[in-house]
């Protein structure tokens, strides 16, 4: 698993930035597979509002599609 070799596991908090996709539904369910928590992010949310909700859900780690690249420098 893609997420294992991450370093993710049990019990770690996941946050993830994705359009409504089939990917957004295969991090979901790889990550309930583990046992981690998935914090989803709203994509319609500004660079401000989602530092404030990774800040908020104390995520390990932020996994992000690259249609959202553009928002890595301001995370």
């Amino acid at each position: 698993n893609g997420l294992l070799n991450l370093g993710i596991n049990k019990g770690d908090r996941e946050s993830a930035l994705k359009y409504n996709c089939h990917q957004f539904m295969e991090i979901y369910f790889s990550l309930a597979k583990i046992g981690a928590i998935m914090f989803p992010l709203n994509f319609r949310l500004v660079a401000r509002e989602l530092l404030f909700a990774l800040d908020d859900s104390g995520s390990d780690t932020l996994l992000i599609g690259p249609e959202f690249a553009h928002l890595r420098a301001h995370l």
